[in-house]
């Protein structure tokens, strides 16, 4: 996994990432996307947002992934104000491979 790209849209965020088989043998490669909210305390440390499967890569063979992720997706509830709010602040994204490993 290599090559985190982000890009903020007006409503979402587009993440792009590379998955590159370094195995001597073809085979598929699951990302997880996962994102950090600048109020930790509010939510889990790492949630996982979406995941992907690559096709199958041969040997030294790259695909790049990617993941749109609608705001809607990182907010949360607020009871006092009864509507769905995003924390203020910087959020971070992280991509793992299938056995929860972060990359990037």
């Amino acid at each position: 996994i290599e090559d985190l790209k982000a890009e903020r849209k007006k409503t979402k965020v587009i993440i792009k990432v590379t998955i590159k088989n370094s195995g001597d043998f073809p085979g598929k490669e699951v990302a997880q996307l996962f994102v950090t909210s600048p109020h930790a305390e509010k939510h889990p440390l790492r949630e996982l947002l979406d995941y992907q499967k690559t096709d199958k890569l041969i040997a030294g063979q790259s695909q790049e992934l990617t993941f749109n992720i609608d705001f809607d997706r990182v907010s949360c509830w607020d009871e006092e104000l009864h509507s769905s709010t995003m924390d203020i602040g910087e959020y971070t994204f992280q991509v793992g491979d299938k056995k929860v490993k972060i990359k990037l």
